[in-house]
């Protein structure tokens, strides 16, 4: 399975600098860096825009945001900054949204035109830390640290990890700790057939093996991880049920633009139940198989529908294209759950939703999924797990 979460378009990101003190305006009285900006870029960009992040400048200061304040204004009023895909307009509201109000927009735009005055903070600025695990039960580590081909703008790699538990147990809480934050792209987590496992790392010489379109058949997702999020911890009373026999595998997708080719140690923390959960979770999909887009059709629309066979409780999707997807939406009778109209490869992930109890989903209910592509290739393009190959696919992260 082609999977990408997730993170930085590096070389298409606030490409434009300013030069630090060069007046665009008059400085007035009105948006200032520390008390209007400062809690913004905290909020919506150091996830990533931090030293030793993944994206290629920092914005950790006032001098940063001066250098960038016209390339910001400009990425934000496209909303190509932050990176949030969903259009939650008349959709299910999510949990983590990066999306920026209209009147918060306005602010980077009406502060490069007021000059880029620093002002005074409203208040002190507390120190960011990252969220972790209410508890850590399992830490997982690479078998060897890894270092990405240097020949290659993205590296995926999958690396078998052994949980070491002898009776199963159900995940409520995956954290991952990136090793080298410049390159660690996205992080997907599975638990996967140990024969499975070992033969696909067998076949590949050096740590782990290359896996673009993931770890395999059967392969059971568990979790994942973009810059700028933190420790998930999935909803109360629910889990995914880890196998004592399943191996733990988790694909990593290296991007090298930013910093070269540098040897990376990421590694993984998980949080077990005391017991087993009541509510055992499991990401379902549905999909179509089927389509064929001719060679030159662009704005082709297929689609996919399921009656619910039980009732039962989805907490969240994972909607998944390749590289010439154009937009994806998945709905329940005709509602939108979630609706994709600039589908981007590089920022593919899991979107949980806001209601605390999530949303109930009676028997012989209709959820349909549409996707839309461009294929301006010559070549007719099908399902498949290849880079020229399409995918039509969302995961629904579900209890029953």
């Amino acid at each position: 399975m082609r999977h990408a979460t997730l993170a930085l378009l590096l070389a298409g990101c606030f490409n434009a600098q300013n030069t630090p003190g060069e007046p665009l305006g008059p400085v007035t009285e009105g948006t200032t860096y520390r008390r209007d900006l400062q809690p913004l870029i905290a909020q919506h960009c150091q996830g990533c825009h931090t030293a030793g992040g993944i994206s290629p400048f920092a914005l950790d200061t006032f001098e940063d945001a001066q250098r960038h304040g016209g390339a910001m204004a400009a990425a934000t009023q496209s909303r190509s900054m932050p990176p949030w895909m969903p259009d939650e307009q008349g959709c299910q509201p999510l949990k983590g949204s990066r999306r920026l109000t209209d009147a918060e927009v306005k602010l980077f735009q009406s502060w490069v035109e007021a000059g880029m005055p620093e002002g005074a903070p409203a208040q002190p600025m507390p120190v960011k830390q990252e969220k972790g695990l209410e508890r850590v039960d399992v830490s997982l580590r690479l078998p060897a640290p890894y270092t990405p081909k240097a020949n290659l703008t993205d590296d995926y790699r999958c690396f078998g990890l052994s949980h070491g538990q002898t009776v199963d147990r159900d995940i409520i809480g995956v954290n991952v700790k990136p090793g080298v934050r410049q390159m660690v792209h996205h992080v997907l987590i599975y638990a996967v057939d140990p024969v499975q496992a070992a033969a696909s790392d067998a076949a590949d010489p050096g740590v782990g093996w290359e896996c673009f379109a993931g770890p395999g058949t059967n392969a059971k997702m568990i979790g994942g991880w973009v810059p700028g999020t933190s420790a998930t911890q999935y909803p109360s009373g629910t889990g995914i049920p880890l196998l004592a026999r399943e191996t733990v595998v988790v694909q990593i997708h290296y991007n090298v633009l930013a910093a070269g080719a540098q040897t990376d140690d990421t590694s993984l923390e998980l949080q077990l139940a005391d017991g087993r959960v009541a509510r055992p979770a499991e990401f379902t999909a549905l999909a179509n198989w089927w389509f064929n887009l001719p060679p030159m059709a662009m704005n082709q629309t297929v689609e996919a529908s399921v009656r619910t066979p039980n009732a039962g409780t989805v907490w969240g999707v994972v909607p998944h294209m390749h590289t010439k997807g154009r937009a994806i939406s998945v709905t329940k009778n005709d509602a939108c759950l979630v609706n994709v109209k600039q589908w981007d490869f590089h920022w593919q992930q899991s979107f949980f939703f806001a209601a605390e109890d999530g949303l109930e989903f009676g028997a012989g209910e209709t959820v349909k999924l549409s996707c839309t592509f461009d294929n301006p290739t010559s070549a007719p393009v099908t399902w498949g797990e290849k880079t020229s190959d399409e995918m039509c696919l969302v995961y629904f992260y579900v209890t029953r």
